[in-house]
């Protein structure tokens, strides 16, 4: 904003749409797998509930006026009804004057939504326009069809593609110049439809700020903790005398980054991972024990050049060259995995032996199990 000439800088962010959507899922006993939606019910009553389709014909403008004086209570049926023609807050409304509890629209052919209303009586959720359809198909073949929603929809999560604006500027996010034309935003980060943790033990899936600042927070993070971790290793690995040993923490034997670094090693020193058992089992941090490090040979020397270089520029470059930098020149993930995966799987099947029994033994596994 500007006043008489002077600037106050005004910092804006922009929330961006996933590629993919994080769904829960539902049973439905008709044969066929279970369907993705994009609402949750929990803790629900639904087991074993008969569905009640609006028609069984596709109609353009199901539920978009008052139903028939001899529709039947639809208190404890599970109501389908297709999208279309009219409002989902109106389709929501003319159902409730039937009592009905839970909705679910099937989709026509415009892009999948989570249905757009402001109460949550009665519930509402969508699924795909062929997941109905073969809910229809079902009962005019003189099939039955129940659903059941007594799990916890955040523990039974899947993706599905988004058909909407996939790595684009959110609706409802800020977009566009300022007052004083500066062109905004900032700083953008995936901010729609995010599944993340929710207070409590659960997950949710939500938009905004709220999903958008945790992603830029971790990025930030990861950034810094390179940074550290650069240094660290050219200066140990630097004033290591030829022969001597080295042990680092490390995080996840799996992560492609972690891999890179034990690969690295494994070409100037001999390694083992080492994981306790007691302390932080159930955790992902181990011990790489480079023994026998030969810090003068070329690949080494190599390494001390590039992790300085690294922290220079993690330290004084923009962020864009700073991520640019780490990932020039890295080999193609399937030449990484071909040359050294069945090493990388002998080092690590005791850290992640060790991981697996404790985690087995965690009391919120059993929690869940039990849910």
């Amino acid at each position: 904003m500007s006043d008489g000439g002077h600037k106050v800088l005004l910092p804006r962010r922009a929330d961006v749409d996933l590629r993919f959507l994080d769904v829960t899922m539902l049973a439905a006993d008709m044969g066929s797998p279970d369907i993705p939606i994009l609402f949750d019910w929990y803790p629900a009553k639904v087991k074993g509930w008969p569905v009640w389709p609006v028609s069984l014909d596709a109609l353009e403008d199901e539920a978009c006026a008052p139903l028939p004086a001899d529709t039947p209570d639809l208190s404890e049926v599970v109501v389908l009804v297709r999208r279309g023609t009219c409002t989902f807050v109106e389709k929501q409304a003319f159902l409730k004057e039937r009592n009905a509890t839970h909705i679910i629209v099937y989709n026509n052919e415009r892009p999948l939504v989570q249905p757009g209303v402001q109460e949550s009586d009665p519930n509402m959720a969508m699924i795909p326009a062929e997941d109905g359809k073969a809910v229809i198909d079902v009962l005019k073949a003189g099939g039955n069809v129940t659903f059941d929603f007594d799990v916890r929809p955040d523990l039974h999560t899947t993706s599905i593609a988004n058909p909407n604006r996939p790595r684009l500027a959110s609706t409802f996010t800020s977009v566009g110049p300022a007052n004083d034309l500066s062109l905004k935003s900032d700083i953008s980060a995936p901010g729609g439809d995010i599944l993340s943790t929710y207070l409590g033990d659960g997950y949710a899936i939500l938009s905004g700020t709220s999903m958008a600042t945790p992603y830029i927070a971790g990025v930030a993070a990861l950034g810094e903790a390179r940074r550290l971790a650069t240094v660290q290793l050219a200066l140990g690995l630097e004033h290591l005398r030829s022969g001597g040993t080295m042990i680092v923490l490390l995080h996840k034997a799996e992560a492609w980054d972690t891999l890179c670094l034990v690969r690295l090693f494994t070409r100037f020193a001999s390694i083992k991972l080492f994981k306790p058992t007691s302390g932080h089992a159930k955790r992902s941090s181990f011990y790489m024990v480079a023994s026998r490090v030969q810090s003068q040979k070329p690949e080494a020397l190599a390494a001390i050049s590039n992790w300085k270089k690294t922290w220079n520029t993690a330290t004084f470059a923009p962020d864009e060259k700073y991520w640019k930098e780490i990932r020039h020149g890295e080999e193609p993930v399937s030449d990484v995995l071909e040359d050294f995966g069945p090493e990388l799987i002998n080092l690590g099947r005791k850290v992640w032996d060790v991981q697996a029994k404790a985690l087995a033994k965690a009391s919120f596994i059993h929690q869940e199990e039990n849910q």
